[in-house]
């Protein structure tokens, strides 16, 4: 048996089939669909319509370009890389979304375990990360159900610690327990 056989290509001598399956052309190597009296798939003035669909993708990127800052996507940006660092260095998977990780990352941030020698981090610094996470695995597919028990009642217990964090009239947050 030949490689190129095992790879589900036809013997040389094959002819094709009497009653080829729908959607597939018969044209001989070099032959193009107008010569063989086929219609061609592309609508008359292909050029123009390309130029114009290229006109719409690059509108269609200055949108996705203006829905969030330079600012925004470098903390989206920082803040996954915290989380994939304080996974990795603990040895927890982390590439597809666990609420239960999410959970305990949120909780060692909030004592100042996420990073070694790391302070507490602000309830305001926890939502933002929360927040860039979850955006993160839905632009990978796979959303995050922040709905889910193990992040839905850790994050209000962080913000409702009465001896946590205080807000001044200015506010400033303050971090009253070390």
């Amino acid at each position: 048996m030949k490689n190129d056989q095992l790879i589900n290509h036809p013997p040389e001598d094959a002819s094709p089939p009497a009653n080829p399956p729908a959607g597939v052309d018969n044209l001989r190597s070099g032959e193009s669909a107008e010569a063989a009296g086929l219609p061609s798939p592309l609508p008359e003035g292909s050029a123009a319509l390309s130029a114009h669909l290229e006109r719409l993708a690059g509108r269609a990127r200055d949108y996705v370009d203006a829905a969030s800052s330079d600012n925004t996507r470098r903390a989206c940006a920082s803040d996954w890389k915290h989380f994939s660092g304080s996974c990795r260095r603990r040895g927890i998977a982390w590439l597809t979304p666990s609420p239960k990780v999410v959970g305990l990352y949120i909780t060692a941030c909030a004592s100042g375990a996420a990073m070694p020698g790391g302070r507490p981090s602000s309830v305001s610094t926890i939502e933002r990360r929360l927040s860039a996470i979850a955006w993160h695995y839905t632009w990978r597919g796979t959303p995050l159900d922040r709905k889910d028990r193990h992040i839905a009642t850790v994050l209000p217990g962080i913000c409702c610690d009465p001896g946590w964090i205080s807000q001044n009239l200015t506010g400033q947050t303050r971090i009253l327990r070390a």
